[in-house]
């Protein structure tokens, strides 16, 4: 899956879409990318703009108790962002 500018990225791995195996999750800028394994191959799964660049690592948490990963990070413009 190549990147533009072959950006060094912080990867984290969980389950973003609850099919078996751990998708990767990283932003490069102000784009949030999923990844994960399906038919034998590393895909993109989707990308998502955000409204600011993450300022150091991006959390997958089940921030509200539905057994599920939510996104969370601090922006560059000090807000805190968390996407379902």
């Amino acid at each position: 899956m190549p990147l533009d500018g072959n950006p060094r990225v912080e990867v984290i791995a969980g389950d973003l879409d609850g099919v078996l195996g751990e998708d990767l999750l990283f932003a490069t800028g102000k784009t949030l990318h999923a990844a994960g394994v399906r038919r034998g191959m590393l895909r993109e799964l989707w990308t998502l703009q955000l409204p600011a660049e993450p300022q150091g690592e991006v959390v997958l948490a089940d921030d509200d108790g539905d057994s599920r990963a939510e996104i969370l990070f601090v922006g560059k413009d000090g807000a805190l962002y968390c996407f379902k």
